[in-house]
């Protein structure tokens, strides 16, 4: 089974970035423990960067995910964020509250 995202590390980032154009449950719930993980792991002088330019549909477990990832990474006070969210991902992002625990940065 092929990897649903990347992870690209930088000095000052954690880059995940989503391969998958539709994140459903079965696809969340495969990636979770992996990118909890990898989330943990990260310095907290670095941002953790949820890249979602390629995602045009996400589940409800991703959205638990990306809660869940954005607690652990403000836990010890570094920023999460989310770019490249489709206006539909974006507006769903916003609908359950994600805007208020992380920065979103829509599509260009």
């Amino acid at each position: 089974m092929t990897k649903s995202f990347d992870t690209i590390n930088s000095s000052k980032s954690c880059l995940f970035k989503f391969k998958e154009e539709r994140i459903n449950a079965q696809v969340a719930e495969e990636m979770k423990k992996s990118i909890l993980d990898d989330v943990r792991k990260v310095p907290a002088e670095k941002e953790v960067i949820f890249d979602l330019d390629k995602v045009e549909y996400v589940s409800s477990p991703f959205l638990s995910l990306v809660i869940a990832s954005a607690k652990e990474t403000q836990k010890k006070g570094a920023v999460f964020s989310i770019k490249g969210a489709s206006e539909d991902v974006s507006e769903i992002l916003k609908l359950v509250g994600i805007d208020k625990i992380s920065k979103i940065e829509d599509k260009k």
